[in-house]
């Protein structure tokens, strides 16, 4: 699945922060949005199969990481 530059950094940016509307400043030109507007963009994105998706897989992965690094 192929995802946009943007959304693919979304998607990093979600996992590292755990946080949508912080992920989705971090991605997109948001500057002169309303936190509103962010708050639903960005959950508009979450709710992408697509987006979840990959969400889901770089969420395995880190955890993944996670169990090695501590093990």
């Amino acid at each position: 699945m192929k995802l946009t530059k943007k959304r693919e950094k979304f998607c990093k940016e979600y996992v590292k922060l755990d946080n949508a509307s912080d992920a989705y400043r971090r991605s997109y030109n948001a500057s002169k949005m309303s936190n509103k507007t962010i708050n639903e963009c960005a959950s508009k994105l979450l709710a992408n199969p697509k987006i979840a998706a990959r969400v889901s897989e770089l969420q395995r992965i880190a955890a993944e990481v996670l169990r090695r690094n501590s093990g």
